[in-house]
């Protein structure tokens, strides 16, 4: 079963299959992954490997769909994101600059039957964002520790 994802993308039971460009080519899960972070420091992700692009995952109790609502209610509340694409177990939020109208991507993938969320943010231009990814992720995760709903990840 596919459902259509909009901007060019279809979720099936494989993943996120990208079905043509809309802009944000590296976004979608893909075999239960996110997107790689590009060399460049303009991207961080829980899935990196390398300490320049690493951030933790959050673990959350509950259901994933109650972390989902969680994490659109404090993303939303920060200037310049909206909400593109949400899908079971999937969120993709386009963060935009107020002074230049730069577009970040901010996502967050919680694999079925899993109590972790994932996370990328990355500029789609540029070489560097002066840390704004890591910072965004950073206040998310702040948003969530305050109000007890998601706890940050200890490994």
């Amino acid at each position: 079963m596919a459902h259509l994802l909009g901007a060019g993308s279809v979720i099936t039971g494989c993943g996120v299959i990208k079905m043509f460009s809309s802009g944000r080519d590296h976004c979608g899960v893909v075999n239960g992954r996110l997107s790689g972070c590009p060399k460049s420091p303009n991207c961080v992700s829980t899935q990196a490997t390398d300490s320049k692009h690493h951030i933790m995952p959050l673990q959350f109790e509950g259901t994933a769909e109650d972390a989902m609502d969680r994490i659109t209610l404090v993303a939303t509340k920060m200037r310049g994101v909206m909400l593109v694409v949400r899908q079971e177990g999937y969120l993709h939020f386009e963060c935009r600059s107020r002074l230049f109208g730069f577009v970040d991507d901010l996502e967050f993938f919680v694999a079925p039957n899993g109590h972790e969320i994932q996370i990328r943010s990355a500029s789609r231009r540029g070489y560097s964002d002066l840390g704004v990814n890591r910072d965004r992720v950073k206040k998310i995760r702040q948003a969530f520790t305050v109000d007890g709903g998601l706890l940050p990840c200890h490994r």
